[in-house]
């Protein structure tokens, strides 16, 4: 078989798996950056803080919403530009919810703006548990669609007893119509399969 065949379908099966095409318009994502409590790029309520360890976060630091009765709390960045209206955009976290969480309603939420202000919002509400789950919310931008805000919201009831605590991580906006871009270790399999073959051929 040649040279040229076999890479052809090295590069088959590395681009062939590829995840679905997405590229992430946050910054800050995993909240590393930032100074004590404070995420950088993100928009805190005063119950939202930057937290760290194992219990509280997959990756070195997470951010930590807490809410007490009749109160809302949002984890939030801003997209400032470059939205198309009729895209398909998604927001994905990770979410904990270490205790109990009573009366309080969990969303992801978009809020969509144009070139004239507020276009319209979309939202899902999630029901975090006791491990790490994945939410993510899917909309399509309306027409005009300039640019977004992005957010986690917890909203509690004015009883008493409603609050709690829930941990996000890995929170980030992805354009769905983005050309789907290879793993770097998908890259690497490709390039050392390109330089073993060529090798082969010299020999031979």
């Amino acid at each position: 078989m040649k040279v040229s065949t076999i890479l052809a379908s090295a590069s088959l099966a590395v681009f062939g798996s590829v995840l679905p095409a997405s590229a992430g318009l946050l910054t800050n994502t995993g909240f590393e950056s930032g100074s004590g409590t404070t995420a950088s790029g993100w928009i805190q309520g005063s119950g939202v803080t930057r937290t760290s360890g194992a219990a509280k976060a997959p990756s070195s630091f997470g951010m930590d919403i807490t809410i007490g009765a009749a109160q809302e709390q949002r984890l939030q960045q801003n997209v400032a530009s470059g939205l198309t209206g009729g895209t398909s955009y998604t927001a994905t976290v990770d979410v904990l919810q270490p205790g109990a969480l009573v009366g309080v309603d969990a969303q992801i939420w978009i809020q969509w703006f144009g070139t004239s202000g507020f276009i319209s919002n979309t939202l899902t509400n999630i029901a975090p548990n006791a491990s790490w789950q994945n939410f993510t919310h899917t909309a399509t931008a309306p027409a005009g669609t300039t640019n977004a805000e992005v957010f986690v919201r917890l909203a509690s009831g004015a009883f008493p007893e409603a609050g709690g605590t829930v941990y996000a991580d890995n929170f980030d906006f992805l354009d769905n119509s983005a050309p789907a871009v290879p793993e770097p270790a998908s890259i690497g399999l490709l390039g050392l399969a390109a330089t073993g073959l060529l090798a082969r051929r010299r020999k031979a």
